[in-house]
């Protein structure tokens, strides 16, 4: 995790999970919790999937899914998280 200018923070997933398989929901909810601190903190995120090899539903769920059922509106998640770094599939998969 990198603090940018002060408003945005990157996150590597494969850092914060620890691997470059992101699969788990545990690990999911990892993403999440770091998400959501800096979103509460007001900074933009921006999340990079570089070096990470596979990526399931239930990850992007437990990662992803849990800002829309939360705190933050549709609005405010698409102006201030940004994913870096998937492919094709992964993209697919993430909307």
């Amino acid at each position: 995790m990198v603090k940018d200018d002060g408003m945005t923070e990157k996150i590597c997933a494969s850092d914060a999970v620890g691997c470059k398989f992101c699969v788990s929901s545990e690990d999911g909810q990892i993403l999440y919790e770091k998400m959501k601190e800096a979103l509460l903190g007001g900074r933009k995120v921006s999340v990079s999937f570089r070096n990470v090899v596979d990526i399931s539903s239930a990850f992007l769920d437990s990662a992803i899914g849990q800002l829309y059922k939360g705190q933050f509106s549709e609005k405010e998640l698409k102006e201030k998280v940004t994913f870096l770094d998937l492919s094709k599939e992964d993209s697919f998969l993430l909307e």
